[in-house]
């Protein structure tokens, strides 16, 4: 029986499925840390700052 279409004809999760989740965890973790650093840093009273670095990044890559 297959379960949202993840399963492969051998009832495993295909590999792209599994490395789009494997990319999707490591980017979590990535601004997890980046945001922790950048409150140590520069202090928690300029999240706003982060904020907007964070809303820009995607307009520059």
């Amino acid at each position: 029986m297959k379960r949202g279409g993840y399963e492969n004809e051998n009832g495993t999760i295909s590999d792209h499925k599994s490395r789009l989740h494997s990319c999707y965890a490591w980017g979590v973790l990535a601004v997890v840390v980046v945001s922790a650093g950048f409150m140590i840093a520069f202090g928690s009273e300029n999240w706003q700052s982060m904020t907007l670095v964070l809303t820009l990044l995607p307009a520059v890559t």
